[in-house]
């Protein structure tokens, strides 16, 4: 990650979901699926405006009102449903594992909206589970994306300063909060191509612009 003999960074951050691994038509469906079984429906369209990048407690509470209980046990619900479609069938987006082969010795965390659990059981679905120096899920923050918090978080428990740090996202809420954490954004158009947040935009780990922007 150099670039003549100063980094222009000192840390990456990476979201898990959309941005390592493509798991958003798995999610969504998950989330249909749950939301049946409990007599729910997510309107057309709503997933890519509401629910990709949130945590699943929060969009629970905020779209349908539910009680705090009710949200974790819907939340572990589709969780549940998502690990029954997923389990098996992941492999991490294209040109991804070379690019962290060539991060090798800079600081790398993960700042995701998933529960550990589940974003734990995911780097190791993946073979990632040591390519990552901090691993920050909705269970160690207070405020989900896009609130700055688990960006912040991420770039506290690597010890770099976030105006130092390059974030990764997929969807319009992660790009938000790692802005909003004062972080040089990429935006991969995994799962849409309009990014109005990122500084800067790749269509995957293979992209021309990596070499440049590092």
């Amino acid at each position: 990650m150099e670039t003549g003999t100063a980094r222009r960074f000192d840390a990456v951050i990476f979201d898990l979901d959309g941005t390592l691994v493509d798991t958003e038509p798995l999610h969504e469906r998950s989330w249909e699926i749950a939301l049946a079984e409990l007599g729910l429906t997510m309107p057309e369209g709503e997933y890519g405006l509401y629910f990709s990048g949130r945590p699943g407690i929060q969009i629970c509470l905020d779209r349908f009102g539910m009680s705090l209980e009710e949200a974790i046990v819907t939340s572990d619900l589709v969780t549940l449903r998502y690990w029954e479609l997923a389990a098996g069938n992941l492999a991490p987006l294209p040109g991804l594992t070379a690019f962290l082969d060539r991060l090798n010795g800079v600081p790398k965390a993960v700042a995701t909206s998933a529960r550990r659990t589940s974003a734990m059981k995911m780097l190791g679905e993946l073979g990632l589970t040591a390519a990552f120096d901090a691993v920050v899920t909705a269970d160690d923050i207070t405020h989900g994306k896009p609130h700055p918090e688990i960006f912040l978080t991420a770039a506290d428990r690597l010890d770099v300063d976030p105006e130092r740090c390059l974030a990764f996202e997929d969807s319009p809420s992660g790009l938000a909060a790692a802005r909003a954490a004062g972080m040089t954004c990429v935006g991969i158009t995994t799962t849409r191509r309009i990014l109005d947040d990122a500084h800067h935009v790749i269509e995957s780990y293979e992209d021309e612009l990596l070499p440049l922007l590092l």
